[in-house]
């Protein structure tokens, strides 16, 4: 399964992206408010369980100028990608946010909707906070 957002420019550096990424706590400011709960993270990684009781482990894997990389931790039901992509564009930067997983065709379909919105929900979130400076 693979789920790829649409772009979004964000007003800010690759600087501030980057710094803001290098910290797996800041995740939880873009997470959307009520849909998580449990939120734990350290220098490398974040845990949180979305709705449903769901465990989700982030890993940050690499970060570029050009993509940040996210890997399942061993905490998560499922192993998966997450790949944010970005583009320096005049006055912003522009991205988008693809998720790959090996999953079923049940274990998709229970799960491709929530984690599209989750994502969209995110990448808005992401450029509130970044445009205000947080």
């Amino acid at each position: 399964m693979t789920i790829e957002t649409e772009s979004i420019a964000i007003a800010t550096t690759i600087e501030q992206l980057l710094t803001f990424f290098k910290a797996p706590s800041n995740l939880e400011l873009i997470l959307p408010e009520g849909r998580f709960q449990d939120f734990r993270s350290n220098e490398e990684s974040c845990n949180f369980k979305i709705q449903g009781g769901i465990e989700i482990s982030l890993k940050l894997n690499q970060l570029q100028e050009n993509f940040i990389e996210f890997k399942s931790g061993p905490n998560s039901p499922i192993e998966f990608t997450l790949l944010i992509h970005l583009k320096v564009i005049p006055g912003a930067i522009q991205g988008n946010l693809v998720f790959s997983a090996e999953t079923n065709s049940f274990i998709t379909m229970l799960i491709k909707n929530p984690l599209q919105s989750l994502f969209k929900d995110m990448g808005n979130n992401l450029k509130r906070v970044m445009e205000a400076g947080i």
